[in-house]
Formats: C-alpha cells, structure tokens, sequence
C-alpha cells in the first residue's frame, strides 16, 4: 500500500487494502493484508515485501464525512404573462462535488444547487431538495411556497363598424376584455381614452390602427390592436327619381340609418339648373332632392349642378373639417 493516498472521507466505514506482502503490521495492531475502519483516524502498514524488505506505508488519514447541513432561502416576483418565479438560495454546508436535486411540486425538477422556477398556476406546493455528497452521504429537506398571483387579462374590444365615411357619426368602441381593471386607449391619431366605452371622430381619410392596453390587479399588461379606415364621402354623377326604389334621389349618404349616416353641425346643398337658377336648397342631410322643382313639378331631364356644404361636428379645434362638394349630377327617368 505504497500509493499516495492521504486521506480519505468515510460514510460509514473504509477498507485500507496494502500491495501483496510476506507479513503486514499495521498500526492498529492488525496483521491482515486488509483492515476495516470507521470514523477520524490516521493508519499506516508495515511490510515485509515479497523480496523479504522491509517497508512502511505513508499516513492515511480518514475523516468522518458529516451529512449535509442544508438550509435554504426563497424569493419570488411575478412575471406577467408568465407566472410567478421563485428562486431558491442555496446556504447549506455540503461537499464541493455533491449532487443535487429538486422537487417543485408541479412535476418539474432541477438539478441546479440554486436553481429558480416560474409557476404557472397558483396554489401550493411543496418543494423537495436532496444533496449526495461524493461518497453518497445524503441529505434532504422540503420547504412550502405558496404562489398567489390574479388571473391575467386579456385585451380586446369591438368597433360598431370598420369602416366609415369621414362624415360619418363617431366610431364606437366598446371593451370587451377578460379580468381587466384599467384601460387605456390609443386611437392612432394622437387621441387616448380610458373608459370602458369609448367614442372617437377622426379629421383626416386614412387607414388607423387603434390599440387598447389593459391591466388586471396585480398591473400586469395585454394589449391588442385594431385597424378602421375613415373614407371619403362619394357624390353620384347621377340619379333616377322613377319612384322604383332605387337611386331615386340626391344625395343620399344613408343619414339615420347605421353607422353610415352623416353627424355633421353644419350641412347645405344647393341645386342649381343649366341657366344658374336655384332649382332645390335643403339644410338637411336628411332632405335629399327627389328631383322636383321648387313648384313641386317634376324637373326635366338634364344636367344640375349642385354645391354642398359640409362642417363636420367637432370634438376639439385640431377635428374640425369644413367640406364644399362642387359637381354636376344628370336627372334620368
């Protein structure tokens, strides 16, 4: 037993074998090849070789190896959208090499000395952790947590129609989000709200994409986005007042009916014959012309020009739109 091997950690007990020997005399007193042992102590052999020399092993020196003293901190953040994440601190007293493994209780594991885990579903749980040391002394322990965090919101809402003209009555949006206690509205052209029902005028004819954050009690965000486009206002070159139900007047832009109609503060329109008389005025949107004079005798067939006035409602300065349509329109019957 002529190695190099000084000092040895025991779990319960070592066997201290010496090279092959005439006799063997070791320090205990003992006279086998082998002696058995347990505990702190130091060992040596004394041989008579195979060569009838003389010699005598180093010191080995064995060590009763403790079990692991384990000891361990928590501490947990929620992360939205995710769950709530715990990290475990790690403070025991162990060997340097010892092996490590973690229950969380949710069916997941971790082989980490201090690892961190996100639980996705309150509740509680109860975690599990075992140290081996490198000659299998074991340890093991358990901590309960508990994760406790509101269910997430989920952002979304409704808009009484996607597309509307730039005359048309506000756009309407209506909430429609799951767990949410606060709300936050960008309309896309600088606007914002906070309600749960909101209405919004836009002043310029384009494409918008509207977005609604909202947070659930614990503050936690979801958003979701939208788009609508404001479009132009159409003025037919054309109408047919035979009475058949279609297209019998001008200009009809849908006014009280759905989300089409026009809203404004401010509405004229004039119709004039070839010779400039003024054949129809009305300060209505809900007045179109039916194509009869101011005699209520039908208008001839011909070509009218008409000029129509718009001023849209506002709900500040920067929204406010005035519009002046200039055009002709043909009377077929």
């Amino acid at each position: 037993m002529c190695g190099n091997i000084t000092s040895i950690p025991v779990k319960d007990s070592v066997t201290l074998v010496s090279d092959s020997a005439l006799t063997y005399l070791w320090s205990d007193g003992s006279t086998g090849q082998s002696i058995t042992v347990s505990g702190t102590g130091q060992y040596l052999v004394t041989v008579l070789d195979l060569n009838g020399c003389p010699a005598i092993s180093s010191i080995v020196t064995t060590y009763q190896q403790q079990q692991p003293d384990l000891q361990v901190h928590t501490d947990s953040i929620l992360v939205c959208s995710v769950g709530m994440n715990f990290e475990f601190t790690n403070i025991s007293n162990f060997e340097p090499g010892s092996q490590w493994l973690w229950d969380f209780g949710d069916g997941n594991y971790s082989n980490e000395t201090s690892p961190e885990h996100i639980y996705d579903t309150p509740g509680q749980y109860l975690v599990t952790y075992q140290c081996i040391s490198p000659i299998g002394c074991n340890g093991s322990d358990s901590i309960p947590v508990t994760v406790q965090f509101e269910p997430l919101a989920t952002a979304d809402f409704t808009i009484n129609t996607e597309v509307n003209h730039i005359f048309g009555i506000p756009f309407q949006f209506t909430d429609a989000s799951i767990n949410a206690t606060s709300w936050n509205w960008e309309f896309g052209d600088g606007g914002v709200g906070t309600g749960q029902l909101e209405t919004h005028r836009y002043s310029e004819i384009k494409q918008y994409f509207v977005t609604l954050t909202v947070t659930n009690t614990d503050g936690c965000e979801s958003d979701t986005t939208k788009p609508l486009f404001v479009s132009p206002v159409y003025v037919p070159n054309a109408f047919t007042p035979d009475g058949d139900g279609k297209n019998d007047t001008f200009y009809d832009v849908g006014y009280g009916t759905g989300p089409f109609q026009m809203d404004v503060d401010c509405y004229e329109m004039l119709i004039f014959n070839r010779w400039g008389q003024l054949v129809y005025r009305t300060n209505s949107p809900n007045r179109p012309w039916d194509g009869t004079m101011s005699n209520g005798k039908p208008a001839p067939l011909g070509v009218y020009l008409y000029k129509i006035l718009i001023e849209i409602k506002a709900d500040n300065e920067v929204n406010h739109v005035k519009e002046t349509f200039v055009g002709t329109v043909t009377l077929l019957r």
